[in-house]
C-alpha cells in the first residue's frame, strides 16, 4: 500500500495515464486530427459469441459496465507528462494517443523484454517504442502491487484508471450497481485485452491486472474442494438451479455465475486458437496469464457446468501434447495405459473383474490350448471315420458349448463395462470367433438332421461333413496371442527406450517460457481433476439419495460402479487414455516441476475410485435443521473474518467508530468460533476444565478455517510496518513536528474491549499516546491463537494439518504477546507421532529467548519490588507437552529439554525454578505465592506460582514413561533431593497447587526408576 501511494500520489508524473474515450473527443485532439489504428467510436467485440457463456440481457446493467460484447470496446488512449520535446503532442501529434499507435513502432506481437528493433527507425518512432516499453512495465508493476488482495493498491488503480469516483470495494458484482469508476476501469482493461494489435506482453499484464483487481478480489471467496459438508435436503450442493448432472459442480450460484463470462469467452477463444498447434512455440506470456486466470476462476467456482469445463480441457490437452505428429503410435504404452485405466475403473463390479480375466494372456493361452485339442480331435475323427461315435459327439458338443459360453461372456461383460455394443465387433478376432461358433452350431444341427433323414437327403448332409475343416480358422487365435505378446514386449521396449530419450532435443532444449506455460496448463488439468473428484462424489450422493427414497432399485455397489462409468470432465474414456499418454510424455522432460505436476495428475487420474471411497467415508451430511443452521452461521463467521482481515489495511488507523465496530466484530466472531470447539468437563476429579467437541472441530476443518486463520495471522506484518513507521515519525518529531504527528495519531474516544468475558460489549477509554493500530492487531492475533488452541485441542487430524504450517507459528512465537507458543503446544499435545518429529533446535532457541526475557524483566523492575520475576509459563507447557503421552515417552525430547535447562548457563540465569531447600529465600517465595493463591478469588494462579508448577510438571515429564532414562533421573534427583521434596509435601503452608505436581515429580523422578 505504501509503495503504490508513493507512486500514485507522490510521483504522478512517472505514470502513463489510460483513458477510454474516443480519440476525436479527447481533450487536446481536434475532430480532424490524426487518428490511431483504433479509430473513433467503439469497436465491436472481436470474438464470436460462445453459447456456453451466453448471458441474459437482464444482467447487462449488473456486469461491469454492461455487456461489453454488445456495447463495444473503448478506444483506449494514453497520455503522459514528458520533458520538453518528448510530450505526447511532440511525439505523436496529439494529447491522447491511441495505445496501438505506440506498439506499431515495436512491431506486432513482440513479447515483453525482447528489446527494440532500432534499424531504420526515426527518432519519433524510437520514442514511441520506449513509451510502449514503459507502459508495459507499468502494467506489470500494477499487477504485482495488486496481488494477494492488496486493497490499498486496488483502490488506487480503480481511481487511476477509472476516475475519481467514490466506491465500495465489495460492490463489484451483481448484487449492487457497479460503481462508475470500477466499471470504467474494467471496460478499459478488457478493451485492451482483446486487441490483437497490442503486444503480447502488454495484454499479459492486462490479464494479470484483471485477475488481481477483479477476479481474485472481494466479494469472491475460495472454499475447500471437494466439498466435504453437504446438506441432505439439497445434495449435491447448496446452490443448484437445474436438476441436471451438468450442474453437479461447485458454483457461485444465481446471477453471479455470469459475472466474468466475457473473460471466460476470451480464455476459451484463445485456447481453441492454439488447438492443433501444440501450443505457441517458445512459450507465450499471454497464454500463461490466461491459464492462471482460468485456474482462479475455477477455484472461485465460475466454471459451474460440465460443458464449460470440457470446453477448456480439450484444447488444454491438445496444447500440451508435444509428441511429433509423424511419430508412430507406441502400441505398448497405449496398451499399458488402457490396462491401467481398466484396472482403475472396472474391478468394482463382477463384470469388470471377469472381463479383465477373459482378456488376460493366461486365459487366452488356456483357450488356445482348447482350440488345439479341438482341432486335433476333429482331424483324427475325420481321417479315421469316427465322427459318429458317441465319444466324439460328446467332446464336440462340449467344445462348442465352451467356445459359445466364452464368446457370450466376453460380449456381455464388454457391453456392461464400456456401454458400447458395436465396439466389440470392431475387433476382427471377435468377428472370426462368432463365425466359427455359428459354424459349429450349424454342424451340430446338420448332424441331428442327418441322423433323422434317409435317402439322398441324408447322404447329401453327410457329404457336408467335409466342411468341418473350416474349424481350422480357430488357429488364427495363435495370431491373437502373438499380438498380445508383441504388445507386452513392445510395452517394455518402448518404455525402456523412452527412458534413454532424455537426450532428445524435444525434452532437453525446450525454452523456459514454453515450459512455464506447460506447467500452468498441467496445473489447470490438476485442478480439473479436483473438480472431477467433487462431481463424482456429488453424483454418488445423488444416486444414494434416489436409492434411499425408493427411486432406484440398483444395489450400492452397482451405484458405485455406475458413477465411475459416468462421463467425466475429461471427456470420453478415449480422451482420458490420450491424456495418460500425454502426461507420460511430459514425465520425460528435464524439468522437475513439470514432471512432478504430471505425475501428480497421473496419480489423481488413476486414484478416482480410491478417492471416492475415502470421500464417501469422510463426507458429512447435515440432516437436522439445527445442524444446517449452525453450519450456515459458522460459514458466515469464517467468511466475515476473512473479509475483515483482508481489508484491514483500508482501515484508517482505527480513527473512526466504524473501524472500531469492525474490530469488535472480528473479535466476537473469533470468540464464537472458539466456544463451539470446547465443552465444559463436569467429570469429578477431571484434570482438564474442557473437552473437545470433535464434530464441530471437524466441521470447521472442512470449511477451510485454517486457511482463513493463516490469512489473519499475516496481519503480523502490520506490526513490523508500524514499527518501521515509528522510527521515521520519531525523526520527524525531533525536527519540530510533534504537534502535527500527535494530531494524526491520537483521538480522544478510543473504544477498547474490556478483558472481562462476561461483558463483551463493555468499552473503556484508551490511554493517550497508545499505538492504537498495533494494539488492535495484537488483540486480533491473540484471539486467533486462542481459537487455534481450541480447534487443535486433542484432535489428531487438525494437528496434522497445523503441523504443516509449523514454521508460521514458530516465526510468530517471537512475539510473546500473541500466544503462538500455546498454539505450538496444542499441535503436539497427545500426538506421539508428531512429538517424535519435534524440531530439537527449537528447544535451544526458546530457552535462550526465555533466559534473555527473564534477565530483562528483573533488570527493569528489580528496583521496584525486589522480587524475582519469571517469564511466561507457556514455554514450559510446550516442553511438557512434547515429552510424553501417558506411558509413551519420547526419549530424545526428554534428554534435550533436561540438558538445556540444567546446563550451567541456564542455571546461572535463574530460569530453573524447580525446588529449593527449606529456610531459603526461594522456599519462602513459594510459601508466599501459595498464600496469595489461597486468598485470591481469581481461579488463575499468580504468574510466578504458575511458572513453578509448570516447571515441576515439565521436569516430571522428562522422567516419565515406560522407557527409563537413568542420567536424567539422577540429574534431577541431585537438583532437587528427595528429602527436600518430602519436606515440602508435608509442609501445611504449601497448597495443593504445588503438592500435586510435586507428588508427580517425586513419583517419576525418585520412585518409578530403574534399579
Amino acid at each position: 500500500g505504501a509503495v503504490v501511494n508513493l507512486l500514485v500520489e507522490g510521483a504522478p508524473e512517472l505514470l502513463l495515464k489510460l483513458d477510454g474515450q474516443s480519440v476525436s473527443n479527447a481533450p487536446g485532439n481536434s475532430g480532424s486530427g490524426r487518428r490511431g489504428s483504433t479509430g473513433g467510436g467503439n469497436r465491436p467485440w472481436p470474438l464470436e459469441v460462445n453459447k456456453l457463456y451466453a448471458m441474459s440481457k437482464a444482467l447487462d446493467n449488473f456486469i461491469a459496465a454492461g455487456d461489453v460484447r454488445t456495447a463495444g470496446l473503448y478506444p483506449v488512449t494514453v497520455t503522459w507528462t514528458g520533458a520538453e520535446g518528448l510530450g505526447p503532442v511532440e511525439v505523436c501529434g496529439m494529447e491522447h494517443v491511441p495505445v496501438a499507435e505506440l506498439f506499431l513502432a515495436r512491431g506486432r506481437h513482440q513479447t515483453r523484454g525482447n528489446g527494440h528493433i532500432t534499424g531504420g527507425k526515426s527518432e519519433a518512432e524510437q520514442a514511441k517504442s520506449r513509451v510502449a516499453d514503459f507502459l508495459e512495465a507499468q502494467m506489470h508493476l500494477a499487477a504485482d502491487m495488486c496481488m494477494d488482495r492488496n486493497y490499498s493498491a486496488i483502490q488506487q488503480f480503480y481511481r487511476t484508471i477509472g476516475g475519481e469516483v467514490g466506491f465500495d470495494i465489495a460492490q463489484f458484482g451483481i448484487e449492487h450497481e457497479t460503481p462508475a469508476n470500477v466499471a470504467r476501469a474494467y471496460r478499459i482493461l478488457l478493451s485492451m485485452l482483446v486487441r490483437d494489435e497490442l503486444s503480447i506482453g502488454l495484454r499479459a499484464a492486462v490479464v494479470r491486472l484483471l485477475q488481481h483487481m477483479y477476479v481474485d478480489a472481494a466479494p469472491q471467496t475460495r472454499e475447500p474442494t471437494p466439498r466435504m459438508i453437504r446438506t441432505w435436503s439439497c445434495t449435491p450442493g447448496d446452490v443448484r438451479e437445474l436438476q441436471d448432472e451438468e450442474e453437479m459442480l461447485p458454483s457461485v450460484g444465481g446471477k453471479r455465475k455470469a459475472l466474468f463470462v466475457d473473460l471466460q469467452e476470451v480464455i476459451s477463444a484463445h485456447l481453441h486458437a492454439l488447438e492443433g498447434q501444440g501450443g505457441p512455440q517458445g512459450g507465450n506470456e499471454l497464454t500463461s496469464a490466461l491459464v492462471e486466470m482460468m485456474i482462479t476462476l475455477m477455484q472461485l467456482r465460475f466454471y459451474s457446468t460440465l460443458a464449460q469445463v470440457q470446453d477448456v480441457v480439450q484444447p488444454l490437452v491438445a496444447a500440451i501434447d508435444r509428441r511429433p505428429k509423424d511419430e508412430p503410435k507406441r502400441a505398448g504404452l497405449q496398451h499399458r495405459a488402457s490396462s491401467m485405466r481398466q484396472l482403475a475403473l472396472t474391478p468394482v463390479t463382477w463384470q469388470g473383474r471377469l472381463l479383465y480375466v477373459l482378456e488376460s494372456l493366461t486365459f487366452l493361452v488356456l483357450i488356445l490350448a482348447l482350440v488345439m485339442v479341438s482341432i486335433a480331435m476333429a482331424t483324427t475323427a475325420f481321417v479315421l471315420g469316427l465322427e459318429q461315435t458317441l465319444a466324439f459327439l460328446v467332446c464336440d458338443f462340449a467344445g462348442t458349448a465352451i467356445f459359445t459360453l466364452e464368446l457370450s461372456l466376453r460380449l456381455y461383460c464388454f457391453t456392461h463395462v464400456h456401454r458400447k455394443f458395436w465396439d466389440f465387433w470392431k475387433d476382427p478376432f471377435n468377428v472370426l470367433d462368432l463365425a466359427v461358433v455359428l459354424l459349429d452350431l450349424s454342424f451340430i444341427l446338420l448332424d441331428i438332421l442327418a441322423a433323422s433323414s434317409a435317402g439322398s437327403i441324408g447322404g447329401f448332409i453327410k457329404g457336408l461333413r467335409g466342411l468341418r475343416g473350416v474349424r481350422l480358422l480357430r488357429m488364427v487365435r495363435v495370431m491373437r496371442a502373438g499380438t498380445v505378446l508383441r504388445r507386452m514386449r513392445s510395452s517394455t521396449l518402448s518404455y525402456d527406450g523412452a527412458l534413454t530419450r532424455r537426450s532428445h532435443d524435444r525434452y532437453r532444449d525446450t525454452p523456459s517460457g514454453e515450459l512455464q506455460m506447460m506447467e500452468s496448463m498441467v496445473r489447470a488439468l490438476g485442478y480439473v481433476l479436483v473438480l472431477q473428484r467433487d462431481r463424482t462424489l456429488s453424483l454418488l450422493l445423488e444416486r444414494f439419495k434416489e436409492y434411499a427414497g425408493g427411486e432406484s432399485f440398483n444395489t450400492p455397489p452397482g451405484l458405485f460402479a455406475e458413477v465411475l462409468q459416468n462421463e467425466g470432465l475429461l471427456g470420453a474414456p478415449g480422451d482420458q487414455e490420450k491424456l495418460v499418454l500425454v502426461l507420460l510424455d511430459l514425465c520425460l522432460y528435464d524439468n522437475p516441476a513439470l514432471v512432478q505436476m504430471a505425475l501428480s495428475s497421473l496419480m489423481a487420474l488413476h486414484s478416482i475410485p480410491a478417492c471416492l471411497y475415502t470421500d464417501l467415508q469422510d463426507v458429512e451430511l447435515l440432516v437436522i435443521p439445527r445442524e444446517i443452521d449452525a453450519k450456515v452461521a459458522i460459514e458466515a463467521d469464517i467468511r466475515a473474518v476473512q473479509e475483515l482481515a483482508e481489508t484491514f489495511e483500508l482501515w484508517d488507523g482505527l480513527s473512526s467508530h466504524e473501524d472500531m465496530n469492525k474490530l469488535q466484530a472480528i473479535k466476537q466472531k473469533l470468540q464464537r468460533l472458539t466456544d463451539i470447539c470446547l465443552q465444559p468437563n463436569y467429570a469429578l476429579g477431571a484434570q482438564t476444565h474442557h473437552l473437545p467437541v470433535a464434530a464441530k472441530q471437524g466441521m470447521l476443518t472442512k470449511l477451510g478455517v485454517l486457511d482463513t486463520m493463516l490469512t489473519v495471522l499475516s496481519l503480523v506484518e502490520e506490526l513490523d510496518d508500524e514499527g518501521d513507521g515509528h522510527d521515521e515519525e520519531a525523526a520527524e518529531l525531533e525536527e519540530g513536528e510533534e504537534s502535527e504527528a500527535l494530531e494524526q495519531k491520537q483521538f480522544s474516544l478510543f473504544m477498547q474491549p474490556n478483558k472481562r468475558e462476561s461483558e463483551p460489549g463493555h468499552a473503556v477509554m484508551a490511554e493517550p499516546g497508545g499505538d492504537i493500530k498495533q494494539q488492535a492487531v495484537t488483540d486480533i492475533l491473540s484471539a486467533v491463537c486462542k481459537f487455534l488452541c481450541s480447534w487443535l485441542y486433542l484432535n489428531p487430524q487438525n494437528q496434522d494439518l497445523a503441523h504443516r504450517e509449523l514454521a508460521t507459528f514458530i516465526s510468530l512465537a517471537e512475539r510473546a504477546d500473541v500466544g503462538a507458543i500455546a498454539v505450538i503446544t496444542e499441535v503436539f499435545r497427545g500426538n506421539v507421532g508428531l512429538m517424535e518429529v519435534f524440531p530439537l533446535p527449537l528447544v535451544r532457541d526458546l530457552v535462550a529467548r526465555a533466559a534473555a526475557e527473564m534477565a530483562e524483566l528483573n533488570t527493569d523492575i528489580a528496583s521496584q519490588d525486589g522480587r524475582v520475576h519469571f517469564p511466561s509459563s507457556d514455554l514450559l507447557l510446550l516442553f511438557g507437552a512434547v515429552t510424553h503421552c501417558g506411558e509413551s515417552n519420547v526419549v530424545d525430547n526428554q534428554i534435550a529439554i533436561c540438558n538445556e535447562f540444567t546446563k550451567t548457563q541456564t542455571l546461572q540465569s535463574g530460569l530453573l525454578f524447580l525446588g529449593c531447600a527449606p529456610d531459603t529465600p526461594m522456599y519462602e517465595l513459594r510459601r508466599s505465592l501459595c498464600a496469595a493463591a489461597e486468598q485470591s478469588p481469581d481461579a488463575d494462579l499468580p504468574p510466578e506460582l504458575a511458572y513453578h508448577v509448570a516447571m515441576l510438571n515439565m521436569m516430571a515429564g522428562c522422567a516419565a514413561g515406560s522407557v527409563g532414562i537413568n542420567n536424567t533421573e539422577v540429574k534431577l534427583q541431585m537438583l532437587y533431593p528427595l528429602e527436600d521434596q518430602l519436606y515440602a509435601l508435608l509442609d501445611p503452608n504449601v497448597t495443593l497447587h504445588v503438592k500435586l505436581p510435586l507428588a508427580n515429580f517425586c513419583f517419576d523422578v525418585c520412585l518409578d526408576v530403574e534399579q
